[in-house]
């Protein structure tokens, strides 16, 4: 995340982002269900384009962010299928509508509402997962075959119809000025001290060099590279590096790296990464951390 850090951010963007547009979203459209479609989910099956096309870009922009390791873009993209949900409700007013009698109409707008809702809670369940199990338990399809699988952010038209809806209630109640005393007490004191580190804590991380021995792309990403490491007594190791923008292939093939040997294995784009190599830069690796002379790969850096 870019720019300063602060509580009092943290809650400003909680009440805008959590409570007021998510939080906001969640309870006005099965609120809506229970006012006009006696408390059940629409029997619509057929989604508006304009939101079906909304899904999918969405789906598209989170899938690749996720894949480049930038979880920040990930819920960016989420947050604005989420507020061109509320723009479509307030487009369309269904509300107005059921006034005049018109409830084909309105049913067919709660259910591509809702089924927009129900992507949105797919797509957040690689970053706030328990966020995500409850949205689609107020949307009465938590147990549904794909309610956590890829493919159900990606496809419209899958709530189930008629189904009972418990009771709306705040999602992400509102915290306010309240909410930044509380959250500010709670860190008093403890800052200064969780920014340092022990030597125990440093120890636990196992850092040793490693030789690169070959580099390919990553299929199917701009950013990713797959390289094989010659990490001595560790073995070899496949490592997944978003540096492609940085160095090509055969550049990086010789080099000896700083591998962080006991992270916990991860799968990227389909490829077990297992451990990762240390560069500089914040947003973006500017440089690898390498080696002024040769050393045997696997020496522990101290």
């Amino acid at each position: 995340m870019d720019g300063d850090f602060s509580h009092a951010r943290l809650v400003e963007r909680y009440d805008a982002e959590l409570a007021k547009d998510l939080g906001n979203l969640v309870s006005r459209v099965t609120s809506l269900a229970h006012r006009y479609l006696g408390g059940r989910t629409p029997k619509g099956r057929s989604c508006e384009e304009v939101l079906a096309a909304d899904i999918a870009k969405a789906s598209e922009g989170v899938e690749k962010a996720i894949e480049e390791v930038r979880p920040h873009e990930a819920i960016s993209a989420i947050f604005g299928l989420v507020r061109a949900i509320n723009r479509y409700l307030d487009e369309r007013r269904p509300w107005t509508l059921a006034t005049e009698g018109r409830e084909e109409e309105v049913e067919r707008i709660l259910y591509t509402a809702m089924d927009a809702v129900r992507a949105v809670a797919v797509m957040l369940h690689p970053v706030m997962p328990i966020a995500s199990r409850e949205i689609l338990s107020r949307l009465s399809c938590d147990a549904e075959e794909w309610a956590l699988r890829w493919e159900g952010a990606k496809e419209p038209n899958l709530l189930p119809g008629g189904r009972p809806l418990p009771s709306p209630r705040p999602l992400y109640p509102r915290m306010g000025e309240r909410g930044r005393e509380i959250v500010s007490k709670a860190v008093e004191g403890r800052v200064k001290e969780e920014a340092l580190i022990t030597v125990e804590d440093l120890k636990r991380v196992e850092l040793v060099t490693a030789t690169i021995k070959s580099a390919s792309p990553v299929p199917g990403t701009e950013k990713l590279l797959k390289l094989t490491l010659d990490v001595g007594p560790l073995g070899e190791r496949t490592v997944v590096a978003g540096i492609a923008q940085q160095y090509k292939p055969e550049e990086l093939v010789g080099k000896q790296v700083v591998l962080v040997a006991n992270l916990k294995p991860a799968r990227i784009k389909g490829v077990e990464s297992r451990g990762m190599i240390l560069a500089a830069g914040e947003d973006r690796p500017l440089a690898l951390l390498t080696l002024d002379r040769p050393v045997p790969p696997g020496t522990r850096i101290r």
